[in-house]
């Protein structure tokens, strides 16, 4: 039952760390399009998301032995997503 109980309690704490990640990634899309440097119209939180995903995914290969070498692909792949956004 204790065991069940620190499961628990770790697991709402990875949920509360990815949010928070989310939230600072947002901010900085926030940021961003503030200063300009991305569309008016681009919808943040859609990209907070994805961005956020992105890196959970990059966090579970790594772990799972990915090189930096596929890890700097997908990097690259997102980088462009980022470009669809950017303002010129």
């Amino acid at each position: 039952h204790w065991a069940q109980l620190i499961i628990c309690g770790l697991q709402r704490q990875l949920i509360q760390e990815r949010i928070q990640k989310k939230a600072k990634i947002l901010e900085y899309l926030q940021t961003a399009q503030s200063n300009k440097e991305l569309k008016a119209d681009a919808d943040l939180q859609v990209l907070a998301d994805y961005y956020a995903t992105i890196l959970q995914g990059m966090s579970i290969q790594a772990r799972d032995g990915v090189t930096v070498e596929q890890l700097q692909h997908v990097v690259d792949l997102a980088m462009q997503t980022w470009h669809l956004y950017e303002v010129e």
